[in-house]
């Protein structure tokens, strides 16, 4: 209900096709990737990607990405660090602009 139109619209405003994987682990995170060419594989073709984190705030669903920043709240090889839970999540912008930017 949420991600597929984001993808959709990120799709539309870059131009390029788009994916959905996951979700995925005890945070459902789910990533978009967009691409120029979907017969070729991700590593293949220029792709442009964001992960996402689904979250209730206040009985109400809101959307984290996944940043590159790495914290130190799981040790390696626990539940938390196989689950992604040591990159920093910041609340996903509002606008297709910002969000194509963070991509």
């Amino acid at each position: 209900m949420v991600i597929e139109p984001l993808a959709k619209e990120l799709a539309e405003h870059t131009g390029l096709s788009w994916e959905i994987c996951g979700p995925f682990g005890i945070q459902a995170r789910t990533s978009i990737y967009l691409r120029e060419d979907m017969n070729k594989s991700i590593t293949e073709t220029k792709t442009l990607s964001i992960t996402l984190i689904p979250h209730w705030k206040d009985s109400a669903l809101v959307l984290y990405y996944q940043t590159d920043k790495i914290e130190d709240n799981f040790r390696p090889e626990t539940i938390g660090a196989i689950n992604g839970m040591n990159f920093f999540n910041e609340l996903l912008p509002d606008t297709i602009e910002e969000i194509v930017a963070l991509m």
